[in-house]
């Protein structure tokens, strides 16, 4: 993507994801040297699975969403990222990965117009 960022003066459609993505490394920068400098407890244990499982939902929606549709990649996101829960429990998964399936289909493919498959390219 070669999003311009422009000048000061007009700025270009590059522009707000630099200046956002700036200011989240200063935010982040900011916490780990309050973090090494305060006299604080330990931090807590990493949650391997929790962590896997929302990275492993991020990956599995990107690698899908063009080929299967978001039928298929939305609803799959949302059931392997409720895995990093203990207590996550079927029906309102189900509930929520449809809910979530038909408001991306009205906000991008109705809303915005953007060009997104519902269904996978073999059902079409």
């Amino acid at each position: 993507m070669n999003y311009r960022i422009g000048s000061s003066f007009q700025l270009g459609p590059g522009a707000f994801p630099v200046i956002v993505s700036i200011l989240l490394v200063v935010v982040g920068a900011a916490q780990i040297i309050r973090a090494v400098f305060s006299g604080g407890e330990a931090a807590l244990q990493i949650d391997v699975r929790s962590i896997s499982s929302i990275v492993g939902a991020l990956v599995f929606a990107g690698l899908t969403v063009k080929g299967l549709g978001i039928i298929v990649a939305i609803p799959g996101a949302v059931i392997l990222s409720s895995l990093a829960s203990g207590s996550a429990r079927l029906l309102p998964t189900l509930l929520m990965a449809a809910f979530l399936t038909a408001f991306a289909y009205l906000v991008f493919v109705v809303g915005l117009g953007i060009q997104l498959s519902l269904l996978p390219e073999a059902l079409q």
